[in-house]
Parts: structure tokens; sequence; C-alpha cells
């Protein structure tokens, strides 16, 4: 670190020699001064007057400090600080997120931007006789120079540009040996390679008569100017050519130049001399002077023309033209307005007593950690540590800022003692992560909502927040969570679901449905016991309902296909449209080859054709048209529905015989002989390659279709009318009031007969069904033990059905239900 005497100004050597030769006089004059003593020391004060006159400095003082600052003066690099001076060579460097700010009394002000390097090339500062130049060897530099006079200079060198002001406001920006770009806020700056520069100033070291001197610097250069709001880039490849341009007239300048500078030099010789020659001979050199004039005028025109020339070739071919400012630039330039000098005598003055009030205080702030901004009054400063220089008495409003971090604001007034140290601590804020199940539950923190099944956010320890999760059909919760004070902490809720059972009822207005509820993909169907038709979507909604002929309807129920829904009973074979419930064709049943389904017999469905079952024949009818296109003969007569096997017709004839025809050949391919004598109504239920249907008089029986034989019979009650249900465990055959379980291996009774109203759904293993109380009951399917039970407006009178998880229940009051089963 390089500190200073308390008062910095180096008096030049004209002042030294002043104080020598005072010193010198009084010694040869000892006699008189001693009768004169009163005299010699009024005339002292006078004497320090006309020195200080003659003070200048050769040093920069740095006012501004932020983050990491490192200075070499001399081999080493070592920590800067605020108040220092940084003389010629000395060197700067920042580091990232670091910058500090070095001002040259009044002349300007620079701000040395983070990542950056800087040399000190030049510093005299004297009034009138300012220059300062500065090499950026890499990094960003922002200029504030004030307006200069005439032979005052500041410069910014680097590897491809110098860049040479009169009073402005800009910026340089420089890529070691490759660009420089220079943009301009205020003002105009002049841009010229630094080689021509160099050459320019070695040719003026070697002049001695200011007019030589002052015709080299008024000659023009291949100089680029940049404007308010402009900027331009200056890569090495254009540096060198114009360099190499310039070279070829360099030594012809420096002739002339040096032919102007003996010129004038003899000019000044002469008229030193001419006073006191003898008038003949005065007249004599005063012709000379007047024709070296001449002459010295002829050569400033010459050189001024060859110089202009090549500058302008050079500016037009090789140097870039200044475009506009854009981008990152702008806000740099911006930046400039941040930046404020100090007052010249603060910066140089100092008090030689310590009991004399300070003129600044130093002031370091200092924050943790380190990377979070400061702002001072408002304005942002830097990153950490900054340290700057204050009057006392300032009152400084300051704020610490870093993502993660609390905000701390604080106000501090300026001591009027030399260094004042301000610290902040941030505290960091908790990550409150709130984990909410269903995923799609809304998460409510402190009124605000955060989203939707997770939620991450920040919030100071010691806070308690209100934290709430919503969704319908759940029961909402409510949680009073105090944050901790830790990097991480979980909330996690798990929201309960309201028991609501019954998801939505429809009443149909109509009576009793019978038999089964049919669900085909997205529809629910159904039939009611006045022979009306009746559909509704998976949530309950009414889509349409046609009223048939077909009364009274005991046990028949709608058929779904792609093309429509098919509706037989006693008086009427009817088509209809799915959507709509359109009446597309009916024709009338119970008259020739299309006999009365009494009993609920219904048709099957097999690529667009409508297989009906008649009394001793399949017809097959066009679906669209309900016209006849073929029929095949029923061995022994039927009075049941058809099914489905491995694309065979399977039904069962008068005589218990299980008939597996091929309905394109209309063959009967498998006969096979069981016990199940006259069945009614019922179509066999086949699952996998097992078939199980029952005789009216109560024998059930489970065949193998693909061995043709009979795996076992067992006895029941007569009076089996509608399919019977199956499950992975057993069948369940409905007579009446009641269902039998049978092991579907061997046909043992699983459980003892189950009174219901319907005959059961069997669905994952749970058995749902109706009792004369109003109930719909689930029980295991194995065990017959009740699981859960609901009321309902009336009794289940039809085989309930599953859509999308829910179950639809039919009463004899004509009413619907949705019910969810995991919450009955």
């Amino acid at each position: 670190m390089k500190t200073r005497p308390l008062y910095l100004c180096i008096m030049i050597p004209l002042f030294l020699s002043l104080l020598f030769g005072c010193g010198e006089k009084e010694k040869k004059a000892a006699p008189k001064v001693e009768e004169k003593e009163p005299e010699a020391e009024a005339v002292e004060p006078a004497r320090e007057a006309e020195a200080e006159k003659e003070a200048f400095l050769l040093e920069g003082y740095i006012t501004y400090l932020s983050g990491d600052v490192f200075l070499k003066s001399g081999t080493e690099w070592n920590p800067c600080d605020i108040d220092e001076f940084i003389g010629i060579e000395d060197m700067i460097k920042t580091e990232p997120e670091s910058f500090c700010e070095v001002q040259f009394t009044d002349l300007g002000i620079i701000r040395i931007q983070e990542s950056t390097e800087v040399a000190m090339r030049d510093i005299y500062l004297k009034e009138e006789q300012n220059r300062v130049n500065v090499k950026l060897i890499e990094g960003d530099l922002l200029c504030k120079v004030s307006k200069l006079s005439k032979g005052e200079k500041f410069e910014v060198t680097t590897d491809t540009a110098l860049a040479g002001v009169r009073g402005t406001e800009f910026v340089v920006k420089a890529v070691k040996r490759e660009t420089t770009k220079i943009a301009v806020k205020e003002g105009e700056v002049s841009v010229v390679p630094p080689r021509v520069a160099e050459k320019m100033e070695e040719i003026k070291r070697g002049l001695a008569t200011e007019t030589a001197r002052e015709t080299l610097d008024g000659l023009e250069l291949p100089a680029i100017i940049v404007t308010e709001e402009k900027e331009v880039t200056l890569d090495a490849g254009q540096a060198e050519e114009a360099t190499r341009e310039f070279e070829e007239i360099s030594k012809e300048i420096e002739k002339k130049i040096k032919a102007i500078d003996q010129k004038a030099s003899a000019v000044e010789t002469k008229e030193r001399e001419i006073d006191r020659m003898p008038e003949k001979k005065a007249q004599k050199e005063a012709e000379k002077i007047r024709q070296l004039k001449e002459d010295i005028s002829e050569l400033k025109k010459s050189v001024a023309t060859t110089a202009e020339k090549k500058a302008v070739t050079v500016k037009e071919e090789v140097l870039k033209k200044p475009e506009t400012t854009t981008g990152e630039v702008q806000e740099q330039l911006k930046t400039i307005e941040t930046i404020r000098p100090k007052e010249v005598e603060m910066v140089i003055a100092r008090k030689e007593k310590a009991e004399e009030k300070a003129l600044y205080t130093k002031v370091t702030i200092k924050v943790d950690p380190k990377d979070a901004v400061i702002f001072v009054n408002g304005e942002e400063r830097g990153r950490g540590t900054i340290k700057e220089l204050y009057e006392p008495g300032t009152v400084l409003s300051i704020r610490a800022e870093l993502q993660g971090y609390i905000t701390v604001e604080r106000e501090v007034e300026v001591s009027d003692e030399k260094t004042q140290a301000v610290s902040v601590e941030l505290k960091s804020y908790t990550r409150l992560d709130i984990k909410v199940e269903p995923e799609d539950a809304s998460i409510i923190v402190a009124g605000e909502t955060k989203g939707k099944g997770g939620s991450s956010d920040l919030y100071p320890p010691g806070e308690t927040l209100e934290i709430r999760a919503v969704l319908d059909g759940y029961v909402s919760e409510r949680r009073m969570v105090t944050v901790l004070d830790e990097k991480k902490q979980e909330v996690s809720i798990q929201l309960q679901r309201v028991k609501h059972p019954v998801t939505w009822k429809l009443s149909s207005g109509g009576g009793k449905f019978v038999r089964a509820v049919v669900v085909s993909k997205d529809k629910i169907f159904a039939a009611d016991d006045s022979g009306r038709v009746f559909c509704c979507d998976g949530g309950g909604k009414r889509l349409w309902e046609v009223k048939t002929e077909n009364a009274p309807n005991e046990n028949s129920i709608p058929v779904v296909s792609e093309r429509g829904v098919f509706f037989s009973g006693q008086k009427e074979l009817l088509a209809m449209d799915t959507e709509k419930g359109t009446v597309l064709s009916k024709t009338p049943v119970g008259k020739g080859e299309l006999s009365s389904h009494l009993f609920g017999r219904s048709p099957v469905c097999c690529e667009g054709v409508l297989v009906y079952p008649s009394d001793d024949s399949l017809v097959f009818l066009d679906e669209r048209n309900l016209s006849e296109k073929r029929k095949l003969p029923v061995s022994g007569g039927s009075n049941c529905s058809p099914s489905f096997w491995d694309g065979k017709l399977v039904i069962a004839n008068r005589n218990g015989e299980l008939l597996v025809i091929n309905p394109d050949t209309g063959s009967t391919e498998k006969t096979i002989k069981t016990g199940a004598l006259q069945p009614v109504s019922l179509a066999p239920t086949v699952s996998g390659d097992t078939c199980i249907f029952a005789g009216r008089k109560g024998t059930v029986a489970a065949v193998d279709l693909k061995k043709s034989r009979v795996m076992w019979e067992h006895k029941v009650e007569k009076g089996v009318f509608t399919d019977i249900t199956v499950g992975d465990e057993g069948a369940y055959p409905f007579i009446g009031d009641r269902f039998y379980a049978l092991s579907l291996k061997d046909g043992r009774e699983l459980f003892k007969p189950v009174s219901s109203t319907c005959p059961p759904l069997c669905h994952d293993g749970v058995l749902y069904y109706g009792t004369r109380a109003g109930q719909l009951i689930a029980a295991d399917a194995a065990s017959g033990t009740v699981q859960k039970r609901i009321g309902l407006d009336g009794q289940v009178s039809a085989m309930p059905g599953i859509i999308g998880g829910t179950i639809v229940a039919a009463t004899d009051k004509g009413t619907l239900y949705g019910l969810n089963p995991e919450d009955m």
C-alpha cells in the first residue's frame, strides 16, 4: 500500500530551486539581512504562495472500491484500498464482481470494471497542463472526463487503439491483443491506431521548437471520430493495416517537421540577437528571418497536405465507421451517471493535526455472504464489500440483497472519524417444500394460491404460515406451520376423500327397472316393466327414452351394437339410434318366423347382423331395417338366447343339449348332452372355454366347450330365467329372490344361498346385489361376507352395471344411482 504525507503536493524542481536559491542569497548578505530581519519574515509567505502555483501531482487517487481489487506498485500485487494513491507505472486489476474508481483531481475519474487490468502510463496533474494516459490491458473502463484546455490530454491506450478526448463520458472495452470497442455517451472521442500515435510522439520528442511541435500536433491522423450514442470497434488487423499505410509517409512527415524545427530554431536565435546588431546588419537578418518564415509556412502546408491525404485514404479504406450503441454498452454508458467525483480540495488535502475534523470519512460496508448486492441511497454500489469516502454527517440508507436471503435495510450516519465500518449479516430464507396428495390438490399459503400437488418457496425463519390444501371431493386441511431456521423444511399433507357414495342420482319417471343394467362404452341402458327403454351417460345425464309396445316387460333388456340399440319383447322388435334414441326400424313379433319373446329372450349382434332367437331357429336380420337375410334351424327347438364362443353361436335346446353352431355354414359342430332340461330365456354364460347355463327344473351345468364334456352339474331350485353371473371364483345363478354361489371348479356351494332382489354383479372379487330393505350390498365373492352396504330409495330390481369404476344400481322406483364403491 502506498501512503503519502498529509499534504500531497509534490513541488517541481523550480520550486526546490527557489527554496535553495533564497537560502543562498541569505547566506551572502548576512550582515545586511541582520538589520532587516522583520522584512525577511514578511517576504516568506509570498514565496510559499508563488511555489504553490507551481505545484503538480503525479498520482491518481482511489475514491471508491467494491470487492477484490489489487494494486501492483513495483513487483508484487497487493490488496488495494480507498484513499490510496496510484502513480505512473502502477497497475490495478479487479476480480469478478469487483470494481474501483480512480480520480485525477478535477480532470476526471475512471471506473475500472470487474475482471479488468490497467496500467498507469502517464499522470501529470497541473492546472491547464493536465495529462493522463491509462493503458487498458484487458476488460472494461468507464471514463468521465472534464472539459480540457488546449494542450491538456486524457488518453486511454489498448493494444489496438488510442482514444483521446477533450472532455466526455465514454466506455472502452478491450480484448487483449484482439479488439477494442469505444462507445460515447457525451462529447466525442478520437480513436487512432496506437503505433501511429506513438510514432508522432517519437518525432515530437526530438523537436526543439514550439512551432514544430504545434505543427505536428495539428496534422490530421487516420482517426475515427466517435460521437454521442455511437460506438466503433477496432481490431488488430485494422490497426496493423492503418499503421502500415501511415508508415509510408511518416519519414516524409518527419523530414519536413525537422526542417520546420531547424528553421524555427534559426528564427528564434536571430530574433534574440537582432536587437544587438548594427542597423544595416539587422536589416539583412530581418530579411533572412522573413524568408525563413515563408519557408516554414510552405513546409507547413506541404506536410499538412501529405498527412491529410493519407489520413483520408486510411479512414475510408481501412477503418470502420461508428454505429449506434446497442445492448450491454448502452447499460454501461448509463452506469457512468452513478460516478460522482469528489471535491478536489478534499481529495488532496490532509490535516497535520489529528484533533482537527477530517474532511472525509473512509466508510467500509461489508456484507455476509460476500456475493450480496449493496445499495446505498437507492443506488446499486457493489457486492460483498464496498469502500467509499463520505463527508461526516451524511446519512446513508444501506440495503443488502441476495436471492435466498432476507433483505436488510439500515440507516447509518457517517461519523467524523477517519474510518468507519458497517457490517451487515444476511439471514438465509428457509426453503419450504410442501407436498400434497392427491397431486391435483390446490395449495394455499397465507391466502395465496401456490399451485397444485407441490410448492417450493422461500420464507423467513420464525414466520408462522397458514397452509391449506383443497380439492373437490376431499376434506380440506388447514395447518399452521412455523418456519424453522434451516436451509430446508418439508411439510406433507394427505387429504382424505369426502365419503360421498352417491356420485349421482337420476329418476327415470317410470316404473321398475328389470333384469339388468346394460353398459356400452360411455352410455348406460335399461328397460322398465312398462316396456320403456332408457339411456343416460356415465355421469347420470338423461340422454333419451323410448316408449315401446312391449308391455308388460318382465325380463327383456336392450341389446347394443356399433350400429344401434335393439329391444325385443312380446309385441315388437325395434332398432334405435344410439345417440338420440330415434326409432330407425321396427317389426312385429309373435307371427311367422319371429316368435314372441314372452320370457325375455334377447337377440345378439354379429358383424352387422342381428341374430334373433325364434322357437325353432336362429333368424339373421339386417341391423338397419330388420329385414330377414337367412335363418338356421335349431335342433330340438329352443326357448333360450344365444351366446358366442370362438366365433361360433352357442345355444341350449329344450332337451338340455348345448349346441355349437357355425354361423357361416349353419352346421351344428358340437352337441353336448346335459341334465339341464328345458332352459328358458337365459343365454349360456361363456367364460373362457367354460359355458354355464341352467334348466327350468333347477339343474346348473358347467360345460368345457373345448373338450365337449360336462364338467359338473348341481341341482338348485326351480326357475332360473336370467343369465348366470360368473366370476373368477364361482357361478351365481339367481332364482326369484335369492342367488346361489357355486364353485367354478367343481360346482360345490361356496356359501349358503343369499337373499337378493336381483341377479348379482361380480367385479374385482366383489358381489353387488340388492336386499328387500332397499340396500345395495358389497360382499366377498368367495365367502359371501358382507363388506359394505348403502341404503337406496327402493329395492335394487336389476343386476347392477359398472362404468368407469362407478357402480350403477337401478331400483323398482325407476331410479338410477351412480355409486362410488370405495365410499359405500
